[in-house]
C-alpha cells in the first residue's frame, strides 16, 4: 500500500465509496507515515532547479 487508497473509478465515486476512502486514509498508520514521508522528499526538492535543468537537457544544452 502507498500513501492513499486504491483509486475509485469515475463511475463508482458516491458518497459511501468517497467517506470510505477517507477512513482508510485516516485511519491506516502506514499509510499516514509514508504520506508524511513524501510530504519531506516534495519539500527538499528544489522542483525549479530540476525543471530548468530537464528543460536544457531536453534542448541539448547540457549533456
Amino acid at each position: 500500500m502507498g500513501v492513499s487508497p486504491q483509486p475509485i473509478p469515475y463511475q463508482k465515486v458516491s458518497e459511501k465509496t468517497l467517506a470510505a476512502a477517507i477512513e482508510i486514509v485516516l485511519g491506516d498508520k502506514v499509510m499516514r507515515c509514508k504520506a508524511q514521508e513524501l510530504k519531506q522528499k516534495i519539500r527538499d526538492e528544489d522542483g525549479v532547479v530540476n525543471a530548468v535543468e530537464v528543460f536544457h537537457r531536453h534542448l541539448g544544452l547540457i549533456g
